[in-house]
């Protein structure tokens, strides 16, 4: 093999990664630009009975969602926890467990007598 054969060759290696780093990019955003969650997407409101949840509130630090956490659980709300908010990267403070809108709504009622504001939302985790 001689040195231009040699040179030749890297040339064409150096295209074909040259065309395939254009390429790949052009191709990936042919469909638009990607998409990721938005803060709403993450929020699910309850419109039936099934699994429903309270959502207390969201945090962008697990410190701050355990430190309502806490609180709650001081008021009586044994059964509050954190978790994720299924995939916008916050957390959020629910308490699970109403099987229907009805007995959600009257939690809602109850927990804003003491000065809290929860959500009612779709519980697809449990």
């Amino acid at each position: 093999m001689t040195f231009s054969d040699v040179l030749h060759s890297r040339r064409a290696a150096w295209g074909v990664v040259l065309a395939a780093g254009l390429a790949y990019p052009l191709l990936a955003l042919a469909g638009g630009a990607p998409r990721f969650p938005s803060v709403e997407d993450c929020e699910h409101p309850a419109t039936s009975d099934g699994k429903v949840m309270l959502v207390y509130g969201y945090f962008d630090s697990v410190v701050r969602a355990g430190e309502l956490r806490d609180r709650l659980r001081g008021l009586g709300y044994e059964h509050a926890e954190v978790q994720g908010d299924g995939g916008c990267g916050r957390v959020r403070v629910v308490v699970r467990g109403y099987p229907d809108l009805e007995g959600a709504d009257d939690a809602v009622s109850e927990a804003s007598r003491v000065g809290l504001h929860p959500t009612v939302e779709a519980d697809f985790a449990s």
